[in-house]
């Protein structure tokens, strides 16, 4: 048995560089690979915090309307902090019921909307208010029924002459019930 210590390997310069070379190189295309991912990154359109708050004339869209489904779209006067945010009149394709369909923002970022019709039937009115009777109600002179639709949900329907109402979402009642009275009030 041999009392002598191993050797100490010595590298050369060329294998000093060979061994370092690595690490650079992965530096390198870590640097590039940064290069190719931020710029993409930066093109991404950011969230904006009002995305879903666009505003839409509800009363010049009304007015386009005119009584092209038999009647008049009513565009009811609501607050400046609730923007309406869509509005479209529908034919009613396979329920062959014509509606006039306002959604709204509230000022607590909920959705709530109205539809209007001249044609409401009991199997469409079921199909909208998917649930039980909860209570009555009267706001902007219109007696209105409440239906809890589940979850946080409610639908409220009134009829005016030929035109039922319906008023629904998972708004508070009490931005539900500012709908409802600004309906009931609109021309």
């Amino acid at each position: 048995m041999s009392t002598q210590s191993p050797a100490t390997p010595v590298l050369t310069k060329k294998q000093a560089q060979r061994a370092n070379s690595s690490v650079i190189g992965m530096l390198i295309a870590i640097g590039l690979s940064l290069a190719l991912v931020l710029p993409v990154l930066l093109l991404v359109p950011q969230k904006k915090d009002d995305a879903f708050t666009r505003r839409v004339d509800v009363a010049s869209i009304a007015a386009q309307a005119g009584t092209s489904q038999g009647f008049r779209p009513v565009a009811p006067s609501m607050p400046e902090d609730y923007p309406s945010n869509h509005a479209e009149l529908s034919q009613g394709d396979q329920s062959k019921v014509p509606t006039w369909t306002v959604g709204y923002v509230t000022p607590s970022r909920t959705y709530m909307k109205f539809i209007q019709t001249n044609k409401a039937n009991p199997t469409w009115l079921a199909q909208q208010t998917k649930g039980p009777e909860a209570e009555r109600r009267t706001e902007g002179g219109l007696a209105w029924t409440v239906y809890a639709s589940g979850g946080n949900e409610q639908t409220w329907v009134a009829r005016r002459g030929e035109s039922t109402f319906l008023v629904s979402g998972e708004a508070s009642s009490e931005d539900l019930a500012r709908l409802a009275a600004a309906i009931g009030t609109a021309k």
